[in-house]
Order: C-alpha cells, then structure tokens, then sequence
C-alpha cells in the first residue's frame, strides 16, 4: 500500500503518530526484505491481472451472444448493465488498488480496459445480429441502445467513487 494513502487511514481512525509511524517504518523493512524475484511478481502483477480481466470480458462478451439471440432487448439492456457494472466495479477497484502504477498507468488503464470492454460488446452484438438474420427466431438488438448502457454501467462505479470521494475531501 502506499503509505501516504495508510498514513490516512491511519489518522482518520484515530491511531497516535508514533503508532503510524511504527506501522510505516514496518511496512518499508517488509518491502526491503522482498525477495527481488518476489518483487519483478508484484510489479508485473497487475498488468498480468489487467490482461487477465480482458481475456475474461471477451469470454463472458462471446459467452453473451446466446443470450442476445434469444432475449428481448429490454432483458438484453438488463443483463448488459449488470455485466457492465460488476466489469467496471472490479476493474475500478484494480486500479485504484495496484501499488506500483504510477500515473501515467492509471490512465493508459483507465481508457484502454474500458474501450476494449466497448469494442468487444459492440462486435459480440454486432455478431449475434447478424446471425440473428439467418435465424427467423432469434432476435435483433440496436446496437447504440445496448453499447451506451454498457458505457454508462462500466463508468458508474468509478462515477460513484469519485462523487463520494470529492464529497468526503470537501466536508473535510
């Protein structure tokens, strides 16, 4: 953890600076004490997680294309939002979380996960309504209805996190 970020949390929940600083100083002989292997893991770690996590929105994006075909569009948007919104919650939460992303990571993160996660829902749809020309039962979505709800629902978790956030800071 950064240890700004626990000098903090540590203050907000009332612990002495001594005891802090003890609970700092901890942390930094922990990290110096690393195995250098240990640590080439953990500064890889998260980008292996992040291409992890878009390995896994291709497979659920494909793995959505049965049910494109066969529910109404309302079910569709329903299921698109839920998807986008648990996506965009365990993707926020990576992000902000990692230790060793600086900056400049933050964002090539925070606008690459979220355009491939749109890209890959807007193709998986596309695909599903062009087979569902060759099926007469299968149905047919509109693709800007379903791909801005998928928009919406993956930023809203951050969306929420940045309102509370800046609300915490001001009441401070």
């Amino acid at each position: 953890m950064k240890h700004h970020v626990l000098k903090k949390k540590l203050e907000k929940k009332g612990w002495h600076e001594k005891h802090i600083s003890h609970a700092i100083e901890t942390f930094i002989k922990a990290e110096e004490k690393k195995h250098p292997m240990l640590v080439k893991l953990d500064r890889n770690l998260g980008w292996i997680a992040l291409l992890v996590s878009i390995v896994i929105n291709l497979v659920v994006a494909f793995a959505l294309i049965p049910l494109y075909l066969t529910m109404p569009t309302i079910l569709v948007i329903v299921c698109i939002f839920f998807f986008g919104t648990c996506f965009g919650l365990l993707i926020d939460i990576f992000i902000r979380e990692t230790d060793y992303f600086l900056y400049h990571h933050y964002i090539i993160a925070g606008i690459f996960i979220p355009a491939v996660s749109i890209i890959t829902v807007y193709y998986t749809l596309r695909l599903s309504n062009i087979i569902s020309v060759y099926f007469p039962a299968a149905k047919s979505h509109n693709l800007f209805i379903v791909v801005f709800t998928y928009m919406i629902s993956f930023s809203l978790p951050h969306i929420i996190y940045k309102y509370f956030e800046i609300k915490e800071t001001t009441s401070e």
